[in-house]
């Protein structure tokens, strides 16, 4: 039980750093090293404040001097960081591998947010990405490193090559870089098969998304941004949890 409370209240302080990492990268905020100020900018927040889901339940989500509402990120990001950290506890306890999995499936969630609001993947998700799927893989599996390096050289090769044509014929990216370099640090960790059907799924949701913009007559167009990284992550994070970080088909490994 004490393992169970250490956990929720660990995450929950990761997730509020969290959300000052979101807020860092979607508004241009400072970033806030020691305790943040409220958003109205009149004070320093309560140690309780610094926890959304505390905040919430003990303010209703209210500044205590403006009254201004607590935006629905903060609470969303903090509850999903702690969800993900007990579902990873149910499954490998507190170990060095729950570390790693918490690690890259946390970067994730935080590209969910950026992704979909800047359309941008920052390099240094990517850097973090890249340092935690070495150390894993060194722990781990070595021979399944090397595996996973041809495969995701491989989606490399093939989705600059689809870019370059659409760049000839379109004059437009087909997929984002920033989208390229997450699907090959995903390779890297997960393999090729959990990564491609992350992908797929990931791709339907955006189809029907776009079809349902278009039906009700949104403005859409081949030159319409879409964060493919924000729906990625969702579905690798989820799958994750769900069934878990390896994925088997009929004939393959």
């Amino acid at each position: 039980m004490l393992s169970v409370l250490f956990i929720i209240l660990a995450a929950a302080v990761i997730g509020s750093f969290g959300n000052n990492v979101i807020s860092y990268y979607i508004n241009g905020k400072g970033f806030d090293i020691a305790r943040s100020r409220c958003r109205c900018d009149v004070r320093v927040l309560d140690v309780h404040e610094n926890l959304p889901l505390v905040s919430y339940l003990i303010q209703k989500g209210r500044c205590k001097i403006c009254k201004d509402n607590l935006q629905p990120r903060y609470l969303l990001v903090e509850a999903a960081t702690v969800v993900l950290a007990l579902s990873l506890y149910v499954r490998y306890s507190i170990s060095v591998e729950f570390i790693y999995h918490f690690g890259f499936l946390y970067i994730l969630l935080l590209v969910c947010f950026i992704d979909y609001r800047k359309y941008i993947i920052p390099n240094l998700f990517i850097i973090i990405l890249g340092v935690i799927t070495v150390f894993y893989h060194i722990h781990f599996s070595q021979e399944l490193l090397y595996t996973n390096i041809i495969a995701a050289a491989i989606i490399a090769i093939f989705f600059v090559g689809v870019n370059i044509f659409y760049n000839k014929v379109k004059r437009i990216e087909a997929i984002g870089y920033g989208d390229i370099k997450l699907l090959i640090f995903l390779t890297l960790f997960y393999g090729v098969v959990f990564t491609v059907v992350s992908l797929w799924i990931a791709s339907v949701i955006v189809m029907a998304l776009v079809s349902a913009k278009y039906m009700v007559k949104m403005d859409v167009s081949m030159k319409t941004k879409i964060p493919l990284g924000a729906y990625l992550s969702v579905v690798v994070i989820f799958v994750n949890l769900v069934y878990g970080n390896t994925i088997y088909l009929p004939g393959l490994p």
